[in-house]
């Protein structure tokens, strides 16, 4: 993947092996399910992501940008060891709230039988449970 990530200009592949979360609005990228809203400002939300994200199992941070508050990862799958690109962006909604896009692909194969949408789910969660104790 390169970065940083343009998402106004993504382009998804066609196969299924790719998950995309990202705020609801007219403006912004469509994503595959919503995000959610958080009550903490985007450079907070950024960094409290960040830690997370970069702590998950084999999971390397390949780039941040704290001017654009985005961060990419590469990790690896469990069985199989193949290597699935992950980038996250916090998004301001308002100077106290905050949303995030998150997409998650595959490097290879033309299925990942849902293994992103359920990473992506599964961080966005945690994020969920960490920003609520930050």
């Amino acid at each position: 993947m390169d970065y940083p990530v343009d998402f106004e200009a993504l382009k998804r592949p066609s196969r299924p092996n790719h998950f995309l979360m990202a705020p609801e609005s007219e403006a912004g990228p469509k994503g595959d399910a919503a995000s959610p809203l958080f009550s903490l400002p985007a450079g907070h939300l950024y960094q409290v992501a960040l830690a997370l994200f970069s702590s998950q199992p084999r999971t390397e941070t390949v780039h941040t940008d704290a001017v654009r508050l985005q961060a990419g990862f590469e990790t690896k799958t469990p069985l199989i060891g193949f290597t699935d690109d992950v980038v996250f962006q916090a998004v301001e909604i308002t100077p106290e709230t905050s949303s995030l896009i998150v997409y998650s692909a595959s490097r290879v194969g033309y299925s990942d039988l849902g293994a992103n949408r359920k990473r992506v789910q599964t961080w966005v969660r945690a994020l969920n449970e960490a920003a609520t104790d930050s």
